[in-house]
């Protein structure tokens, strides 16, 4: 009953900030209930592309007016998941399923960066 939309990138705060001024006070990790567009949405603060960056849960219903209004602000482009996948890759960032599984240790992935 829900849509996810990423909002990911070096303006993805500010554009955010249009609509939620809150936006700023989130860190790595938070998530928060706002109105975007007169639409209650959830927002957590993840960039897992390797920038900062926002993915925002819409009410169905809702998903494609939010979204199409996210995309007429000039510093939004819809990019797709190849440029999240290339972004991630470049930053390190593994995708379970994709690049790691069950199958693949935490060595074999390059992610010792991530273990204690």
């Amino acid at each position: 009953d829900r849509a996810l939309v990423a909002l990911q990138g070096p303006r993805a705060e500010a554009v955010l900030c249009e609509l939620w001024a809150d936006v700023a006070s989130m860190r790595f990790m938070d998530v928060a209930e706002a109105d975007l567009h007169d639409v209650a949405c959830i927002i957590s603060r993840s960039g897992y592309t390797g920038e900062d960056g926002f993915e925002i849960s819409i009410p169905t219903a809702s998903a494609v007016d939010v979204t199409q209004r996210l995309l007429e602000h000039p510093d939004v482009l819809a990019i797709g998941l190849g440029a999240r996948d290339s972004l991630r890759l470049e930053a390190g960032l593994c995708l379970y399923g994709s690049d790691i599984d069950t199958g693949t240790t935490p060595v074999e992935a390059a992610l010792e960066w991530a273990i204690q």
